[in-house]
């Protein structure tokens, strides 16, 4: 992703892509290169050596409007399957921090639990989990060592390298 890295293969000729639409097809494409892209990826997608897919129906029909190439769709969760998943712990949530917004997620997710008491899940912060191990393998003489100066997972604010 986006869509349009998939030029950087079709450059090697006669090599197959395999491409797999999550994000519209314009995505970081510059206006002044938007009507190439559209003829390269109509191309593209007509060719049998190439093999596209979306990852939605409205990907699937955005694709078939923009270029008339209506591609099959690999759901990206498996829900159509009608599998089942029976969770050990199923009162409990693993979320992780996101891009850069340091703690900003754990801030929104306690605040929320404070607030609806009565919500069953409890969150549990991946980068918690982490940084315990971490800790119980630097461990020194005198217990548990601080990272980066934190005792506790709540003070710490860097990002952890695994």
């Amino acid at each position: 992703q986006p869509p349009a890295w998939c030029r950087f293969l079709l450059a090697f000729g006669n090599k197959a892509v395999w491409m797999y639409a999550g994000l519209p097809l314009m995505w970081d494409v510059q206006a002044s290169d938007r009507q190439a892209w559209l003829q390269d990826f109509a191309a593209m997608a007509r060719d049998s050596r190439h093999l596209v897919l979306a990852n939605s129906p409205y990907v699937a029909q955005e694709l078939h409007w923009q270029v008339g190439f209506l591609p099959p769709v690999l759901r990206l969760l498996g829900l159509h399957t009608g599998a089942v998943h029976a969770p050990v712990r199923n009162s409990s949530v693993l979320v992780s921090r996101f891009g850069t917004s340091a703690a900003l997620s754990e801030c929104i997710f306690s605040r929320y639990r404070d607030a609806n008491p009565w919500y069953p899940l409890d969150f549990v912060q991946l980068e918690a989990l982490l940084y315990k191990e971490h800790q119980e393998t630097v461990r020194g003489d005198d217990g548990p060592q601080a990272i980066n100066g934190a005792q506790r997972w709540e003070l710490h604010r860097n990002e952890l390298k695994i």
